[in-house]
């Protein structure tokens, strides 16, 4: 299918829209109609930094328009956001622990593991940030990185749930461990 999106051509160059194409998604894959998508610290750093076509935006919300064969948690119509891919099979996923995935990593490649992206242009492929692509009018993510909200709420200040909220509240929550009862105090000088 043909999506309009806003990509990166080359290190410290301007987003420019272009047409591109997307494929169908694969059976752990899910299509989604981007509704809206935050800007990222990591985004800024991929423009600067980066000389590959991107797709960049990883903080997205949407709606599902498919989802491929073994997808069983989510269907269309659902509202949704993105957050980082995790395998699933590694001892840290298996534990629960999907933000210590031994692939982590690769998500910052932006390629599914057979080293394929669903966006090209000119059939050349465009490289997803984080697998995702939010600045796109659609994207293909896989299922573990999606997230079901709320049909209620605001999708479009949803965004950076599963990006810079998660990473926070993670930080937090796993790493220094307030007891019940206890605060915070998060103290910054400028």
């Amino acid at each position: 299918m043909k999506v309009k999106a806003a990509v990166h051509l080359g290190t410290h160059t301007d987003l420019v829209i272009r047409e591109l194409d997307l494929e169908e998604p694969r059976p752990d894959e899910i299509l989604i109609k981007t509704v809206a998508c935050g800007v990222c610290h990591t985004d800024i750093w991929v423009q600067q930094n980066y000389a590959n076509a991107m797709v960049l935006g990883h903080e997205a919300s949407g709606v599902v328009e498919r989802v491929g064969r073994n997808v069983e948690k989510l269907a269309p119509g659902d509202h949704v956001v993105t957050a980082y891919n995790w395998c699933g099979e590694c001892e840290s996923c298996r534990k629960g622990r999907t933000w210590e995935c031994d692939y982590f990593d690769d998500n910052f490649g932006g390629l599914r593991p057979d080293g394929t992206s669903p966006f090209s242009m000119n059939e050349e492929p465009v490289i997803p940030l984080m697998r995702e692509g939010g600045f796109s009018s659609y994207m293909v993510c896989q299922k573990n990185s999606v997230i079901k909200v709320d049909s209620d709420l605001d999708l479009r200040t949803l965004g950076p749930l599963g990006c810079g909220i998660m990473t926070g509240a993670g930080s937090v929550l796993n790493y220094l461990k307030p007891e019940p009862g206890r605060s915070i105090v998060y103290w910054r000088t400028i």
